[in-house]
């Protein structure tokens, strides 16, 4: 087993032999120099957690431009081989970009599995980014993005996607190939294509067709494909071996930056993936990657949230001077008085549990929140936690952003800006006030208000008795006056 908590720099290739086993721990990193990759020629398990992926990376750390990093770049280092002699790969949480190619996985025996990959993310390469020839694999709830040739790519074989997102909008170089390309023959050469099974999927990319390869003039090689519930970018097919799929170009994502080559293909709330989902197929991966509800599945989930936000808005009080709220709870207290002109409004109260950047704050403890500390807190990580966080706010409100948010564990006015300012939220219009509590870790309190429904006057912070008489910095409220509902 490989555990560490600082990158492990690669200067050749690591090597597994046939009859070894090699367990990456959660939170290991490896950074790869120049052409150096992984050659698995036994057995590789992947250990990642959602807050502690497993990451395989260039070593550069510098940048090309000033907002540009090289690790956003492809082609930085090799990639992961599994060799013929590899079988039972299982990769979870792994973070695998900027290679000459993301994984390779040789001919073999197809009764066998070769790779399970879940929760995984593969992208910004300058080849295919996941290239299966003749074997058995298995792929859920991952992204595979962002390729100069195809982002998964299937010659013969017995394969099985569900949860997936391949998304192919590489603008690095020219791009030469798709989202997705399958075979069952190449150079002459038969490669039966048994089973390319894709469930609850996103195919998309900037291409006007992002499905390519071939099928063979011989009718008597296999080639049996089938697609249910997925949102797909391509000419339209109608046969039983495709279930209810949108044949569109859709490219409503959170992200996608040429510029700084930043990409969030998480679902914004135009996309057409939403509620396309079954969720008979989603039962193993109730969220996605990011550990959010997954939006391709939450046809039902989500009528059953809107008809417990439906109950809580009819019995809603009509604010008009006092707004109280203890954000320590996960419930909220509104004093109010009715009147003839009434309004109703949603509220939301959310612990978005250690809602830090990755700056060191000298007024704040947060060292456990910088990137060479233990969590290895990064900008990435921490972009991506703010988008999580704005997206579901956004889905509470049934795409419709809730009048009043109430924060939990914020550090401080940095992060509230960042997600008011340079997220999904930013259309919303919030504005927000904060506590200054004497919390030993730095966090605080926050109110976000829609500054079009309501008029902010005065606020103060509110410390909250410990049950055993003292003053706990830890539970802080916040009281704010409002002059009007607008």
């Amino acid at each position: 087993m490989i555990a560490s908590q600082r990158p492990i720099l690669i200067y050749d290739s690591i090597s597994v032999a046939p009859d070894a086993h090699l367990t990456l721990a959660a939170g290991t990193r490896l950074y790869f120099h120049g052409k150096a990759g992984m050659q698995v020629h036994g057995r590789l398990s992947v250990a990642g957690s959602l807050s502690a992926p497993v990451v395989f990376r260039g070593d550069r750390t510098d940048r090309m431009f000033p907002y540009l990093p090289y690790d956003r770049l492809p082609g930085q280092w090799g990639g992961i081989r599994f060799y013929k002699t590899s079988y039972e790969n299982h990769l979870v949480y792994a973070d695998i970009h900027g290679g000459s190619f993301g994984i390779r996985c040789d001919s073999s025996m197809t009764d066998r599995r070769k790779l399970t990959l879940e929760s995984s993310i593969i992208r910004q390469v300058s080849g295919n980014g996941l290239e299966l020839t003749s074997c058995q694999a298995v792929v859920g709830n991952s992204e595979i993005s962002n390729a100069e040739e195809n982002c998964v790519s299937l010659l013969g074989g017995d394969y099985t996607f569900t949860h997936c997102t391949l998304a192919n909008y590489f603008s690095w170089n020219v791009r030469k190939g798709t989202a997705l390309q399958v075979r069952n023959e190449q150079d002459d050469i038969a490669y039966p294509l048994s089973s390319a099974i894709f469930r609850n999927c996103i195919i998309a990319g900037s291409g006007t067709d992002e499905i390519n390869g071939g099928r063979s003039k011989n009718e008597n090689i296999a080639f049996n494909y089938y697609f249910s519930h997925c949102l797909i970018n391509s000419v339209k097919e109608e046969n039983d071996k495709i279930v209810n799929v949108i044949w569109e170009k859709d490219d409503n994502f959170l992200l996608m930056d040429s510029r700084t080559q930043e990409y969030s293909f998480s679902l914004n709330e135009k996309s057409k993936a939403i509620n396309l989902g079954k969720q008979e197929d989603a039962i193993a991966y109730p969220t996605d990657r990011n550990g959010t509800p997954d939006y391709k599945i939450q046809h039902r989930m989500r009528d059953a949230m809107k008809n417990r936000l439906q109950k809580m808005n009819n019995n809603c009080y009509t604010l008009k001077w006092h707004l109280l709220f203890l954000l320590f709870f996960p419930f909220f207290t509104l004093y109010g008085q009715t009147k003839k002109d009434t309004l109703s409004f949603r509220v939301v109260s959310y612990n978005v549990e250690n809602l830090f950047d990755c700056r060191h704050d000298t007024l704040k403890n947060d060292y456990e929140f910088l990137p060479d500390a233990m969590r290895h807190w990064n900008y990435t990580k921490y972009k991506k936690k703010l988008y999580a966080i704005a997206r579901t706010i956004t889905a509470v409100g049934g795409w419709t952003p809730p009048a009043l948010v109430a924060l939990c564990e914020v550090e401080n006015d940095s992060v509230l800006r960042d997600l008011t300012r340079r997220s999904v939220l930013k259309e919303a219009g919030y504005r927000y006030v904060m506590t200054n509590s004497p919390d030993q870790r730095g966090i605080d309190v926050a109110l976000l208000y829609q500054r079009d429904q309501f008029k902010l006057i005065s606020h103060q912070g509110i410390p909250i008795p410990h049950r055993s008489g003292k003053k706990n910095s830890a539970l802080h409220g916040i009281y704010c006056t409002s002059a009007e509902c607008c």
